[in-house]
């Protein structure tokens, strides 16, 4: 399969209170030759998310402890940006349906589960994670390259600036930016609003 072979450290995270459910998945994800990872609820999950790397997320929406929904609202607040299928029964399409447009979910499948389409979904997933990687790294590249944005400069300092707004950029932390006119205090500002 082309997608294991361009990552060959592609793990999936398993999350679902159904012991057989969770455990019949990752048998098959692992026949498909992906690395497989289980949770039996969103808080084992996160827990799992958060000290490890994970490729992809596949979660049922009702577990206890922490639900689906609450997993996926704690991801960008734990600032873990991974693709998410999300299992859902027929009678809850709408919900999933929902719970995409509103929470990030990457995409929904039906229980009971159709084993193409997920494979087909987990190689979608599996790309987007790719290039989101790839985006990464190359923003990286450019940031210590001396260009970010509309503002160059290849100096120790000018990294160290792009370094520091790199960091700063993600979070909500509001943050002073001071220095005279023209050293560029709005091209900062504006690179921290776009991110």
């Amino acid at each position: 399969m082309a997608v294991t072979a361009s990552l060959p450290n592609a793990r999936v995270l398993i999350a679902d209170d159904e012991e057989s459910q969770r455990n019949g998945l990752a048998r098959m994800i692992r026949n498909w030759g992906f690395g497989t990872e289980t949770a039996a609820d969103g808080q084992e999950a996160l827990e799992k998310l958060l000290a490890e790397p994970i490729s992809v997320l596949i979660t049922d929406l009702k577990m206890p402890r922490m639900d689906g929904f609450e997993l996926l609202r704690r991801l960008p607040l734990e600032h873990i940006q991974v693709p998410v299928i999300v299992l859902t029964a027929f009678r809850n399409i709408e919900t999933a349906v929902s719970t995409m447009h509103e929470l990030g979910a990457f995409w929904f499948l039906e229980k009971p589960i159709q084993a193409s389409v997920l494979r087909v979904l987990l190689e979608r997933a599996m790309t987007q994670a790719r290039l989101a990687e790839e985006a990464k790294r190359l923003q990286r590249q450019l940031s210590q390259s001396g260009t970010m944005g509309q503002m160059t400069g290849g100096s120790a300092g000018m990294r160290q600036i792009f370094s520091l707004v790199e960091q700063v950029a993600p979070s909500k932390a509001a943050v002073l930016i001071t220095g005279e006119s023209g050293t560029g205090k709005e091209l900062v500002a504006r690179r921290c609003r776009n991110r």
